[in-house]
């Protein structure tokens, strides 16, 4: 393949890791923050199960469960999506729950608010920061899960421009010498990678601040 389109693959090919690792991190903290809200704030014997069933979701292995899903980036958002909430869930439980007695809370109960808006309007905009931090964490696993079941041949599939398939065609040329087909993609993953994790450590410690 002549260097100046595997370059351009190269450029191309961020995009398609970039789709799956957005929108299933998109669906997962929209699903998870509501539920996790609902669990949060009202408890109750529904939260519980609702918990329950999101430990049997989390006790699986993603890496398998997305492969047996089918390789295209429908069936992997889905499969991501899905693996995800959970963990948006948990997170945004927790912080509702620490957030739900304080004194704001009474304060709006007080002066009239009703639960869904004290719920909407004040507990969940103060749980944000964290499921933010979290949101870049996970588009970067998801980037490389992505690349990672492409690069085994479960994930992606050709000729669709995707990093873990390129770096796997390029393995096979490693011991001719030609390093650059795998070198390049496998940085664009790092760069692409580093530049979501990079803010959700600036945001985590101004958080902690």
């Amino acid at each position: 393949m002549p260097a100046s389109t595997s370059f351009s693959r190269v450029l191309t090919a961020p995009r398609t890791d970039l789709l799956i690792a957005v929108l299933s991190n998109a669906f997962a903290v929209t699903a998870g923050t509501i539920i996790g809200l609902l669990c949060g704030f009202f408890g109750g014997r529904v939260a519980e199960l609702v918990m329950r069933v999101s430990d049997v979701v989390q006790s699986f292995s993603g890496m398998i469960l997305v492969a047996l899903a089918g390789r295209n980036a429908g069936n992997i958002i889905i499969t991501l999506g899905l693996l995800y909430t959970p963990v948006y869930l948990r997170l945004t439980r927790i912080e509702v729950t620490s957030h739900r007695r304080r004194g704001f809370v009474e304060a709006s109960r007080a002066i009239g608010l009703s639960e869904s808006a004290i719920a909407v309007r004040h507990v969940l905009p103060n749980s944000l920061a964290p499921l933010l931090i979290q949101l870049s964490v996970m588009i970067g696993f998801a980037i490389l899960m992505t690349a990672g079941l492409s690069f085994v041949g479960a994930g992606v599939r050709p000729p669709t421009p995707e990093l873990g398939l390129m770096i796997a065609n390029g393995v096979e040329g490693l011991s001719q010498g030609d390093w650059w087909p795998s070198v390049f993609p496998g940085f664009a993953i790092s760069i692409t990678v580093f530049g979501f994790a990079a803010p959700g450590n600036g945001l985590e410690r101004l958080h902690a601040a």
